[in-house]
């Protein structure tokens, strides 16, 4: 999880026509969204009214936006400003609790039945699988003449919780260009529920206790790198990236050297009763 500063333009659900440009900055010390103008106009003036401030605070379950590279956004639990004094407010300010990034949801769209946690050294603690790699070299010759490498996705562990079900899953990501390519083997969590909840709930009881499962075996904060939500009323496709004010965005520009197992109190192989009972026993 990174922070960023994009710009683009931001609306209520109720309202879609009145669209305000604006900034969203994300830090471990800022998540705000700044508009070049107000999305809610204040009370019609009446003589004799007086004002002891400027604005008035509101709250919105759910502003939309869309970026100048026409990426969506979803902006959870929002408290925001009015402003009282009549005349063309220059400049508001909204405070979002959470955002989903890459999908549009209204209030009541957003309950979640399947999260994906992606964090630091899970990989290794859960004995994740590696990249098998041929090299083959001309007759006579240390001159390379081709180099396969294969992997393939695994289901390390499938736990059932409180009615969900849990999967360690491993698994590869590539890239390639017509000069070059890169294979890379990363696992997550994966928690599918019985019943959709809100994204609060999703983190408190599932994203927070896995990751720091981890964080307790390693003797050091697994950093988050994504959580991904899919949409309890949509397709297949409608997944959302979680995004929230963490301290891991204090850490951003400073890569850390990976854990080895080693280095760890224990891996996912020697939780009491093996990888199954063992979660199971953490999140009771």
């Amino acid at each position: 999880m990174k922070s960023f500063t994009v710009r683009g333009t931001w609306w209520l659900p109720e309202d879609d026509a009145r669209r305000v440009p604006g900034e969203l900055r994300l830090s471990s010390e800022e998540f705000s969204l700044v508009l070049d103008g107000a999305l809610l106009d204040g009370p019609e003036p009446v003589s004799g009214m007086s004002f002891r401030s400027f604005f008035e605070p509101v709250s919105r379950p759910v502003l939309l936006g869309r970026t100048s590279d026409w990426e969506k956004f979803t902006l959870l639990d929002c408290s925001g400003q009015v402003p009282l004094i009549p005349g063309e407010a220059k400049a508001t300010t909204w405070i979002p609790t959470a955002a989903l990034r890459g999908v549009h949801l209204a209030p009541d769209e957003a309950n979640f039945d399947i999260v994906q946690i992606h964090h630091e050294d899970l990989h290794v603690w859960s004995g994740g699988g590696g990249i098998q790699q041929t090299i083959a070299t001309e007759e006579g010759s240390s001159r390379i003449s081709s180099i396969t490498l294969a992997a393939r996705e695994q289901a390390l562990a499938s736990i059932e919780v409180d009615g969900a079900r849990i999967q360690l899953i491993s698994a590869p990501a590539f890239s390639a260009s017509d000069v070059e390519g890169s294979l890379r083997m990363d696992t997550v969590w994966r928690v599918q529920v019985n019943a959709p909840m809100p994204w609060r709930s999703m983190l408190s009881q599932w994203v927070i206790p896995l990751r720091e499962l981890v964080s307790f075996a390693v003797m050091r904060p697994a950093d988050i790198k994504e959580v991904s939500l899919h949409v309890a009323s949509g397709n297949q496709y409608t997944w959302g990236t979680l995004l929230l004010r963490l301290l891991e965005l204090d850490r951003e520009d400073r890569p850390r050297r990976r854990r080895i197992r080693q280095e760890m109190l224990f891996t996912s192989a020697r939780l009491p009763g093996g990888v199954e009972e063992g979660v199971a026993r953490w999140l009771a």
